[in-house]
């Protein structure tokens, strides 16, 4: 398997994983009564889902299969 051409910050990417990727589940933990704090992340988590970013950064991190839900 070789490395596609190095990126701007010198690293290489295989182009496909010799391993199947399983899915991958995040959390964060807060405090429950830090209302303020628990709403800004509901809010950017909510924008970031919304806009595409989340899937764009997981498929660019070989973390999801492209086109995937």
């Amino acid at each position: 398997m070789m490395l596609e051409a190095l990126n701007e910050t010198g690293q290489g990417q295989l182009p496909e994983l010799p391993f199947p990727v399983r899915p991958l589940q995040t959390g964060i933990g807060t405090r429950a009564e830090n209302t303020y704090l628990n709403q800004l992340l509901g809010d950017a988590i909510t924008e970031l889902q919304a806009d595409g970013t989340i899937q764009s950064l997981m498929e660019q991190h070989l973390l999801k299969p492209p086109g995937s839900d």
